[in-house]
C-alpha cells in the first residue's frame, strides 16, 4: 500500500521520493507559512511536495522500518483524506504548468 501511495505521489507531482510519511524534520518558518488542510496521512505529502516545488532542498535518509501493528491507516475517513491530497498534489502541479 505504501509503495502505491509514493507512487502516487510522485507522478502527481513530479518528484521522485522514495518515502513520504517517514520522520521528517522542517524549519518552523517554511511549515507556518502555508495551511495545509489535510487531516491524515496525505499533509506531509502535501507540505513536502509544495516545498520542493518552491525550490526547498531536502536529503533522504534510509532507516531501518518497522512494523506497527494494529494500523488505522486502511480506515475509509483515511482514504477521503488521503485522496483529497492527491488532489491538492495534482492541482498545484497543473496550475504551475498553465
Amino acid at each position: 500500500m505504501s509503495r502505491i501511495y509514493t507512487w502516487l505521489v510522485n507522478f502527481l507531482s513530479g518528484n521522485s521520493i522514495r518515502y513520504y510519511n517517514g520522520f521528517a524534520v522542517f524549519r518552523r518558518w517554511q511549515v507556518m507559512r502555508f495551511s495545509v488542510e489535510a487531516t491524515g496521512f496525505g499533509f506531509q505529502a502535501e507540505l513536502l511536495t509544495r516545498l520542493i516545488a518552491e525550490g526547498a532542498s531536502y536529503k533522504e535518509l534510509i532507516l531501518p522500518a518497522t512494523d506497527q501493528p494494529g494500523s488505522k491507516a486502511l480506515r475509509l475517513r483515511n482514504f477521503v483524506s488521503v485522496a483529497h491530497s492527491l488532489f491538492r498534489i495534482a492541482a498545484r502541479r497543473l496550475s504551475r504548468s498553465w
